[in-house]
């Protein structure tokens, strides 16, 4: 009988365990927005693997503890429609903007310190920078989408000091669902190989704990290094296929070279090569086939 209340005890005790850290998984609000379907391969995932959540669940965190694939779906579901609405990305193919998402980054910071004693000026001044997530006059080195928190934008101009902010002069609230810094997308397709950096006119202060996800300069300009991999790939593979098909081999080709670009689905060249796309003699080749390339996939 003992034995049997004790196992019993036992067994309550575990699904009152698995019942919290489901509560906890669920209180993320960023769990709620994701489709049942991808739901429900969190919680099998957390299972599975034996992943027990201590306090609060972030989107580092999180991620931290899911596969790649798992990590990767989850931030295209909550970030594609956001970033199909930015700057250039408008007129990207869906399967380039995965792609994007993909190379999406967790950042957390956490909710700013108040100290009420002005006797301690120097926490607060550290307290003050510490909340500062991008700074007026300095280079702005991430694109980021807010998932949870908020923050608010200033500038010197509205408060006659960068350093400086009370209610009134706040501009703009940022919330969950909103970009800031999204004018790096531009300013990295306009200047590629530019050493300047795009520098901020406005300070982005955070006003409790803030979760984003980040896509920074290197990684934007990976993407755009990618795009022009892909369209080489491509007037290689179509003039290969018009010289086979005009009976002619390309000098040094005696057969069709694999083409592989890293990160890029093979069918993308496949879909543009057998779309048949002709110019006029005149008109030069290659400006036809990239406008074409451009305008199906990329911008």
């Amino acid at each position: 009988m003992y034995i049997k209340d004790a196992t019993k005890t036992w067994k309550e005790k575990k699904r009152e365990k698995e019942e919290k850290q489901q509560e906890i998984l669920e209180k993320w609000f960023p769990f709620r927005k994701l489709s049942e379907k991808l739901q429900k391969c969190i919680k099998e995932h957390r299972l599975k693997n034996k992943w027990k959540l201590k306090g609060d669940v972030d989107v580092a965190n999180l991620l931290s503890n899911l596969s790649t694939d798992l990590g990767n779906n989850i931030k295209c579901e909550l970030c594609l429609d956001l970033l199909q609405n930015v700057g250039r990305f408008r007129s990207w193919s869906e399967v380039t903007l995965v792609h994007v998402c993909d190379r999406l980054k967790p950042v957390v910071r956490p909710k700013p310190v108040v100290h009420p004693k002005p006797a301690r000026i120097v926490n607060v001044k550290r307290a003050k920078r510490d909340s500062i997530v991008v700074c007026e006059g300095e280079p702005i080195d991430e694109m980021s989408i807010v998932l949870q928190g908020k923050l608010c934008t200033f500038s010197s101009k509205d408060t006659g000091s960068s350093s400086n902010v009370s209610r009134e002069s706040r501009k703009d609230l940022l919330k969950e669902g909103d970009l800031f810094g999204e004018e790096l997308v531009n300013w990295v397709q306009d200047e590629p190989s530019s050493s300047k950096k795009l520098i901020s006119n406005i300070t982005i202060k955070a006003l409790t704990k803030v979760e984003t996800l980040v896509l920074r300069t290197d990684d934007l300009k990976d993407i755009y290094n990618q795009k022009a991999k892909v369209i080489q790939a491509f007037l290689r593979k179509r003039r290969i296929m018009i010289s086979g098909r005009n009976g002619q081999t390309p000098p040094g080709e005696l057969t069709d070279p694999e083409i592989v670009v890293e990160g890029i689905n093979s069918s993308v060249l496949e879909i543009v090569v057998e779309s048949g796309v002709e110019c006029d003699e005149d008109e030069d080749e290659e400006k036809g086939f990239l406008s074409h390339f451009n305008s199906r996939f990329f911008s």
